[in-house]
């Protein structure tokens, strides 16, 4: 299967970002950040982190750069987060 191409404003191609969904909730003085696509957790100890910090575990396990990935932050509350599993 070849990846999505499109085309920029000059008709350069270029290859589409992955989207990723992540899952993410606070627990005492951590966020934390789920993305099940991967089946990894990442934490941070500020909620303006955890995006980034999602993006470079997604990267770094799926072994491309952070620039082909679109992370979507989806905050749940901690209950919420049983429901899920």
């Amino acid at each position: 299967m070849s990846d999505p191409v499109q085309s920029d404003n000059e008709g350069h191609t270029m290859t589409a970002r992955r989207r990723l969904e992540a899952l993410a909730w606070k627990e005492g003085k951590w966020w934390y950040a789920e993305i099940p696509e991967i089946g990894r957790l990442t934490c941070a100890r500020k909620r303006r982190n955890i995006k980034a910090f999602a993006r470079d575990l997604a990267a770094v396990t799926l072994d491309v750069a952070e620039k082909e990935l679109d992370v979507r932050i989806n905050f749940i509350r901690p209950a919420d987060r049983a429901q899920t599993l």
